[in-house]
């Protein structure tokens, strides 16, 4: 009977740690807000279905507990940290003041005197909101292969300890980097900028060189003024100056020329 309400007692404190780190898009913490993205594990597939949701959650459990001044979260609803979506900004991660990616590689094993190791490495990285990268750093978790007779569950083997050591190492180092940081937000070298046209296909020009053709987004120095400059044929030229200081739309109409 012992057993069973230690059992119960535990599982109730995961539960409430759980809703505590689960992240609603939109909110923010009373610090930095640091979501950590589901893991990346494609080697769990099988042996531990639950497990890449399960990393994510003992990652962000260790920045809110070890990181102060940091509120660490799980974005369930975001895209899996190996996604083409985070090569741009995600819109669902917008209120976040970091999102942390995390990737595990296939594992390996290693012989040692006593038998063998499971070896996991990866990847963890911190992005802000706009999507562009602040922090990258490799990540290993290692565990014994060892039979334990008294552990049972896919998350108890020597893959998921060595996953889930390497979540814990992918949590220090974000908490590392986020002191070092400092509290305030980064400022981006570049701000995004985003324009359309109408009519469409004009040429983009920043400071005299051409970028591109409408729609488009260009990257325009943070806090630096910067000549922007559409140009169509029939058309009179569209002209500004701007000095960003955050991400823009613009949608310039173009005159045509009688």
């Amino acid at each position: 009977m012992r057993h069973v309400a230690l059992l119960v007692l535990v599982l109730f404190a995961a539960g409430c740690t759980r809703e505590q780190n689960r992240w609603t898009p939109g909110t923010t913490g009373k610090g930095l807000t640091v979501v950590v993205a589901p893991v990346s594990a494609p080697a769990l597939a099988t042996p531990w279905p639950t497990g890449p949701m399960e990393l994510s959650y003992t990652a962000a459990g260790r920045i809110d507990l070890f990181g102060k001044g940091l509120d660490g979260f799980v974005g369930e609803t975001l895209p899996p940290a190996d996604a083409p979506a985070w090569n741009a900004p995600v819109a669902e991660a917008a209120s976040a003041t970091v999102v942390v990616l995390i990737r595990l590689d296939p594992p390996k094993r290693n012989a040692i005197a006593t038998g063998s190791q499971v070896v996991v490495e990866g990847t963890v990285r911190v992005l802000d909101p706009q999507g562009r990268e602040e922090f990258s750093r490799l990540i290993r978790g290692i565990a014994d292969e060892v039979d334990r007779p008294k552990l049972i569950g896919p998350s108890h083997t020597p893959l998921a300890e060595a996953c889930t050591a390497a979540a814990a190492d992918a949590a220090s180092q974000t908490v590392d980097y986020l002191k070092a940081r400092g509290t305030r937000p980064v400022t981006p070298p570049s701000i995004t900028v985003t324009l359309a046209s109408t009519p469409t296909n004009a040429d983009v020009l920043v400071d005299g060189h051409l970028k591109g053709t409408t729609p488009c987004t260009v990257q325009l120095p943070t806090g630096k003024t910067s000549v922007l400059r559409l140009e169509r044929q029939g058309h009179r030229p569209w002209e500004r100056s701007l000095t960003p200081t955050e991400p823009l739309s613009l949608t310039p109409a173009l005159e045509a020329v009688p």
